[in-house]
């Protein structure tokens, strides 16, 4: 198992660090040390660790605190043991932890006799209850103090949260702002209760649908709304979007949000998230790959609030997701390239999320939103860049790599390329498409950075998917 592990930056045989060869070397010295005193030695070493266990044993209740700090001990390495070094994480690791313990436990229990034996026992039994009470206490105490979710948690739809914005000198962006959520976790206003009397749509995208740094009524979501009422004043528009997610997270929407509201269109703006998300957006939709199966971890995680909390937690602290508060971390920077950009693969879509990947989650997407009643309509990502030699020479933030920097007009291009793609899915499938990267301008003034909305761009953003729908008469006359 350690001669298996391997390094982050292997420079020793070509699999380990330094400092990892060095613990391999001294570790396997010491054990190889350690056996040879056992063969020289057998009788007396024996029976000195038999006094030991017994020592061990006899020593107050630190044989239970070894056996119960163990647990959690390995539950750790397991969660995240990889973020320290990659033999923490291995499973071989940690079950020889787990057997190294259990065995001088059990060494000890046997050479102390059997009242020893049922004391631990009896200790045992009463820190398990202690704990399982306190779990419960605690379950209770979160369930009442935590918004409750309707719809799965790793979708990250936070019920009515109010957050006043602090923008700065954001350019486009005024200075403060209000961002808030309803009842579902979406922006925008409180569901209708006449729900089947008006005419409902749901936003669906990422950051560039979500607009956190936009104050609620500046959002193109709740522009394309007060758009709409002027047709028909009878209309919902609810911002589903959430920072980073892709397609992959698209569909898990789709199937758990869809169905239980019913919407009567569904509005997709996609693209941004298809890139090879480097970093970012990979860290912030593993929780949606990681459950999205059916078992005991999604089952926890939909209705345990505690694993939500320790979830979340390892999130922020060990995935290094960044933390978005009052604020928004990221700024327009038309930083030059540091240095020649990466070596770029003659296949673009060698950088992107498997291309018949989000192609086939759009499909489905597609199908479903028919599926739940609800016609779907999709848009594509427009950005401030474009492929020009002066953006060729600017260096895009929005993807990290260790193998270098790419340019924003090389982002252009992949982003182009996924735009086509979605394209070319609308129109094999019937499905209604607005090409809004092509509608809307390359200009700073719509864009606060390379692909978020200023109030301008928002504004723009709404007008003009509210004159593709009407050009297609897919705005219902209101019920009278």
């Amino acid at each position: 198992m350690f001669a298996g592990s391997v390094s982050s930056h292997p420079v020793v045989f070509g699999q380990y660090s330094p400092k990892l060869f060095a613990i391999l070397t001294l570790t396997a010295l010491g054990f190889f040390a350690v056996l040879l005193k056992v063969l020289i030695g057998k009788r007396n070493t024996i029976d000195h660790m038999s006094k030991k266990l017994g020592r061990f044993a006899a020593a107050g209740y630190l044989l239970e605190f070894t056996a119960f700090t163990a647990i959690p001990l390995c539950a750790i390495l397991a969660w995240i043991g990889d973020r320290f070094t990659p033999i923490a994480g291995e499973a071989g690791f940690i079950l020889g932890i787990a057997l190294v313990i259990s065995g001088a436990v059990l060494g000890a229990l046997t050479e102390a006799g059997k009242e020893r034996s049922r004391l631990f026992a009896k200790h045992g039994g009463m820190t398990l209850l202690s704990v399982l009470f306190g779990v419960f206490l605690l379950e209770i105490t979160l369930h009442l103090t935590m918004p409750f979710r309707i719809f799965n948690p790793a979708l990250d739809l936070r019920p009515n949260v109010r957050i006043q914005l602090q923008n700065g000198e954001l350019p486009g962006v005024s200075r403060t702002g209000v961002f808030s959520t309803n009842r579902w976790g979406m922006r925008g206003e409180e569901p209708p209760d006449e729900w089947d009397e008006w005419f409902t749509v749901v936003c669906i995208g990422g950051s560039t649908t979500r607009c956190f740094v936009l104050d609620d009524s500046r959002t193109w979501p709740w522009l394309l709304q007060e758009d709409l009422r002027l047709v028909n004043p009878s209309t919902w528009v609810g911002n589903g979007g959430v920072d980073g997610h892709s397609t992959i997270a698209h569909v898990v929407f789709m199937e758990e949000v869809i169905p239980r509201v019913r919407p009567d269109m569904v509005i997709f703006l996609i693209g941004i998230n298809e890139k090879y998300n480097f970093d970012l957006g990979m860290n912030l939709e593993n929780r949606i790959t990681e459950l999205q199966d059916s078992g005991l971890g999604q089952w926890l995680f939909r209705n345990s609030r505690i694993y939500q909390t320790a979830y979340y937690l390892k999130q922020a602290y060990f995935d290094e997701i960044p933390i978005i508060g009052d604020s928004w971390p990221f700024r327009m920077n038309t930083e030059p390239m540091p240095e020649p950009e990466m070596e770029l693969p003659d296949d673009l879509n060698d950088l992107l999320i498997d291309p018949d990947l989000t192609t086939g989650n759009l499909r489905r997407m597609i199908e479903l939103a028919r599926e739940y009643g609800a016609t779907p309509v999709i848009l594509t990502q427009p950005l401030l860049y474009e492929d020009t030699p002066y953006w060729a020479s600017i260096k895009d933030n929005n993807t990290q790599s260790d193998r270098g920097y790419i340019s924003s007009a090389t982002l252009s291009r992949m982003v182009d390329i996924t735009n086509q793609s979605i394209i070319g899915v609308c129109h094999e499938m019937g499905a209604h498409c607005y090409d809004l990267a092509s509608a809307v301008p390359h200009d700073p003034e719509l864009f606060y950075d390379g692909m978020h909305f200023t109030e301008a761009g928002a504004e723009l953003i709404a007008d003009s998917v509210n004159a593709f729908l009407l050009r297609n008469d897919l705005v219902p006359a209101p019920v009278r």
